[in-house]
C-alpha cells in the first residue's frame, strides 16, 4: 500500500470511528423484551452502537426499548434521534396502540435519567411500560414536528427537556392515574396544543417549568385541553404580539376537563391582582375559566380625565335642577 492509500485508509477510518462522514441510520427491526438499542448497535442497520455524527430513525410500527437496568443514567450518543413509529389518533390509549411504540421505557428505579440532545417526534411516541416505583426522566431537547404523543401508561414520565415544535402533543391514557403522571418542569417555547386525550390522562407543570401560548385573531391560540386532569404550578409565558387588538376578544388557553392552579403559578411579566386574576394592563388571564382577555386598563391620565368629565356632569346636573 502506498502512502497516498495509507494516508486515505487512516482518514477513513478516523472519521468513521469519529462519526465524521454522517448518515442516517434506521432501527431495523424492534427491541425485543429485555433488548436495547438506545446504547448498542443490537437492532440498527449496519449493527454499529450510535455515535455522534450520525442520525437515528426509528420508523413506522417500531419500538426503541431502554436497557433493563437500575438508576441508570445515560446519554444517547448519536447527533439526533427521530421517533417516528407512526403515532395516529385514530388509534391510541388502547392495550397495543401505536402510542405504546416509538421510544419506550423499560428501565427500574426512581433516579436514572436519559438524555437525548436532539429528540424529534414526528409522528412519534414516548410510552412508560415498567412499574410505578419506576420514574422515566428524560432531558435534553424535544421538538415536536407531527402530531405525537406522551404516555405514562404504567408508571411516571418527568421531562426536564425544553420542548419546541407547533403540532399538537397528546398525553395518554394510563392504567388507573394516580402516579402516572407527564411532567413537565423545563424552559418550553412549545406552541402547539397539548391534549389530555383520556380520563385518565395526567399533565402536571411543575413549579420550574413553563408552557408557551401563541395569541392570533379573537380564539385563535394554543391551548392546554382535553378530557383528562392539568395541574398548572409552574408559569406561563404569552406571546400577543400578533392578537387581535379587539375589546372583547377572548382566548381559551386553559379547557382541560379538571384543572387546578397551584399556588406557585405564574404568568410572566402579567402582576398578580387577586383571586385568580393576572394581567398586564392590556391583557387579563383569570384561572377560575382559563380565558385570556383583551382588558387595557385606563393610564392614570385617562382615569382623571373620565372623573374630571363625570364631575362636570354632576355640576351641571345640579346647575339644571337649581333653574327649575
Amino acid at each position: 500500500m502506498n502512502k497516498l492509500s495509507l494516508a486515505l485508509a487512516t482518514a477513513m477510518a478516523t472519521g468513521a470511528a469519529s462519526g465524521a462522514f454522517a448518515a442516517t441510520i434506521n432501527l431495523s427491526a424492534s427491541d425485543a423484551i429485555n433488548i436495547s438499542s438506545f446504547s448498542s448497535g443490537t437492532n440498527w442497520a449496519g449493527g454499529a452502537a450510535p455515535v455522534a455524527g450520525n442520525d437515528y430513525v426509528v420508523g413506522a410500527g417500531l419500538r426503541l426499548r431502554t436497557a433493563s437496568a437500575e438508576n441508570l443514567v445515560v446519554a444517547f450518543a448519536g447527533d439526533s434521534l427521530t421517533i417516528a413509529n407512526g403515532f395516529t389518533t385514530a388509534n391510541m390509549n388502547g392495550g397495543d396502540s401505536t402510542d405504546l411504540y416509538g421510544f419506550t421505557y423499560k428501565s427500574t428505579g426512581a433516579t436514572g435519567l436519559h438524555t437525548v440532545n436532539n429528540l424529534i417526534l414526528n409522528a412519534g411516541a414516548i410510552s412508560h411500560l415498567n412499574g410505578t416505583v419506576d420514574v422515566f426522566n428524560l432531558a435534553g431537547s424535544i421538538s415536536v414536528v407531527a402530531d405525537s404523543s406522551i404516555r405514562a401508561k404504567q408508571g411516571p414520565i418527568n421531562i426536564s427537556a425544553s420542548i419546541s415544535g407547533s403540532s399538537d402533543l397528546y398525553i395518554g391514557a394510563t392504567d388507573g392515574g394516580g402516579v402516572r403522571t407527564v411532567t413537565f418542569s423545563g424552559d418550553n417555547s412549545f406552541t402547539g396544543d397539548l391534549i389530555t386525550s383520556a380520563a385518565s390522562s395526567l399533565f402536571i407543570l411543575a413549579d420550574t417549568g413553563s408552557m408557551s401560548f401563541s395569541i392570533g385573531a379573537n380564539g385563535v391560540n394554543n391551548a392546554i385541553t382535553g378530557i383528562g386532569s392539568a395541574t398548572l404550578n409552574g408559569a406561563f409565558s404569552i406571546d400577543t404580539s400578533g392578537a387581535d387588538l379587539t375589546l372583547g376578544n377572548t382566548w381559551d388557553l386553559v379547557t382541560a376537563t379538571t384543572t387546578t392552579f397551584g399556588g406557585t403559578f405564574s404568568v410572566d411579566g402579567y402582576a398578580d391582582l387577586g383571586g385568580g386574576i393576572w394581567s398586564n394592563g392590556v391583557f387579563e388571564f383569570d384561572t377560575a375559566t382559563g380565558v385570556l382577555a383583551f382588558a387595557p386598563i385606563p393610564e392614570p391620565s385617562t382615569y382623571a380625565a373620565l372623573v374630571g368629565g363625570l364631575m362636570l356632569g354632576v355640576a351641571a346636573l345640579k346647575r339644571r335642577r337649581r333653574a327649575v
